[in-house]
């Protein structure tokens, strides 16, 4: 959890997926896209992320792209799909990033 005062630092938020070893994150790609350009050098030294989930909004190449500069080979992105009734789906396509 980022305390309330950081929330809107992608930098400093990607300094804390690296140094605590996070592995699993959800955000929307706009997020995604905040933390890679703004911590992208944190997030590539992040060996241990493995899964980020993405949904809210329209997941994009360019936001594929930019998962894919970070050089994690271990880290796989899904896409998160919502039902009318609230229920989460996830695609079980890694999208578009290269096979593990």
């Amino acid at each position: 959890m980022v305390p309330d005062r950081f929330r809107g630092d992608p930098a400093f938020i990607a300094e804390i997926i690296a140094g605590e070893g996070v592995t699993y994150t959800v955000g929307v790609p706009s997020e995604y896209s905040a933390l890679i350009r703004f911590g992208g050098e944190s997030l590539r030294q992040c060996t241990s992320w493995r899964l980020a989930v993405s949904g809210g909004e329209r997941l994009t190449r360019n936001h594929l792209d930019a998962f894919a500069s970070l050089g994690l080979p271990k880290l796989a992105l899904l896409k998160r799909v919502w039902t009318s009734r609230g229920n989460c789906v996830v695609h079980p396509d890694v999208c578009g990033l290269p096979p593990q």
